[in-house]
């Protein structure tokens, strides 16, 4: 992957960061910092990353967990952006990732360890996606979905 998504990954994490600490201390310039991080993020850092690994995944399973886990993040973003701002329709943002995440991402990535041929490489991608799991209950339970 080129230097330039890689930088903007960086920025938009920064922002996004910076805005989320903003936020939380009342600090004025929370909102453009969230907004412009998840912008840069969005549509700076998560394209090039797709076409990326959608051009050197292996196999079809592959492709479709790059495309599920670049709904399922931008899904997310989109959702948590609108609830920390307070914009209208965070509830149904959620709602869908968490429908996408039920009904598509865990399912794909259940598939995508079960189809694994090394032993080695499945126990590590088994306990990642334990990881995985308990983190995104942990999200769905601290916003209550």
């Amino acid at each position: 992957m080129k230097t330039t998504p890689k930088i903007l990954g960086l920025i938009g994490a920064i922002f996004l960061m910076s805005g989320a600490i903003f936020k939380i201390m009342h600090f004025p310039g929370a909102g453009p910092l969230l907004v412009f991080g998840w912008l840069i993020l969005v549509s700076g850092f998560f394209p090039p990353l797709l076409i990326y690994y959608r051009k050197h995944s292996l196999n079809k399973y592959e492709k479709w967990m790059v495309l599920g886990n670049y709904i399922y993040f931008n899904l997310a973003l989109t959702g948590f952006l609108f609830k920390i701002m307070h914009f209208p329709g965070a509830g149904p943002i959620l709602l869908l990732w968490y429908l996408f995440t039920v009904t598509v991402f865990i399912p794909l990535q259940i598939l995508n360890v079960t189809k694994e041929m090394n032993t080695e490489i499945k126990q590590t991608k088994m306990s990642h996606f334990i990881y995985m799991t308990f983190i995104v209950g942990f999200v769905f339970m601290f916003f209550g979905i």
